[in-house]
């Protein structure tokens, strides 16, 4: 992160723009697909009413990697995406990684790939 703020450190309008309309996107995209759950927790059969940034990180990421086709695809598919992405909260490491140590690379990693995976499922 360090290198690529140092890189950036005086953007263009360009730049702040491209970077905007990525961001717009990708909210859009959480919210077209988990819609008011995004980026909550699933547990003991319900979503927690807290956001938690070790999943906004991994949502953020993970629709931003995908194509507009893959997303509208996601999108048709939704309901059997959340079946299969509430899986995701029985696998104690993926709850490890959005709930503790978040800043770990190896967190980091884990649960935007498991994000990925699940939501390339349905792309």
């Amino acid at each position: 992160m360090n290198s690529y703020m140092r890189a950036h450190r005086d953007p263009d309008e360009k730049f702040l723009s491209e970077k905007e309309s990525q961001f717009v996107r990708a909210l859009a995209a959480c919210e077209s697909i988990f819609g008011r759950h995004a980026f909550q927790r699933f547990e003991r059969g319900q979503w927690r009413n807290q956001m938690l940034s070790g999943l906004y990180d991994a949502q953020m990421i993970a629709v931003s990697s995908m194509s507009d086709y893959q997303l509208s695809t996601v999108i048709r598919n939704r309901e059997k995406m959340i079946a299969r992405y509430k899986d995701l909260f029985d696998d104690e490491d993926f709850n490890a990684a959005i709930r503790t140590g978040t800043n770990t690379p190896r967190r980091l990693t884990y649960r935007i790939m498991r994000t990925i995976e699940c939501l390339s499922d349905f792309a």
